[in-house]
């Protein structure tokens, strides 16, 4: 819940700082970042006041962040490419702390979901 709750600082950092921790597999799409920023505030939200699905919406939320990592993983390397020692170094560490918290959400709602 705390890490939803946090999207409002993840916003920030990202428009406002121009550092991008939460929605790496977005870099190159900011209207789509907005809208998962909004939809991650909304989950927030549900969470907040229907607390038996937090665990539902922390693993489809996790999967969905999962599989767009994968993606434009894949298109990055296929099709962009990076250049320089410090972007590719904020590129992988961009895709660690993303993947990392969305691994994280969607193995803790699959355990949970598996021990109802």
């Amino acid at each position: 819940m705390g890490y939803y709750a946090a999207t409002l600082l993840f916003l920030f950092l990202d428009f406002g700082l121009s550092v991008n921790v939460r929605l790496a597999f977005l870099e190159s799409a900011p209207a789509w970042k907005g809208a998962y920023y909004a939809f991650c505030m909304a989950c927030a939200g549900v969470m907040y006041w229907r607390p038996d699905l937090r665990l539902i919406i922390g693993a489809v939320e996790g999967l969905m962040t999962m599989v767009g990592l994968i993606f434009s993983m894949y298109l990055g390397y296929t099709l962009a490419g990076v250049s320089g020692f410090g972007e590719v170094l904020q590129v992988l560490l961009n895709y660690a702390i993303s993947g990392f918290f969305a691994y994280l959400s969607w193995a803790r709602g699959l355990s949970a979901l598996a021990a109802r």
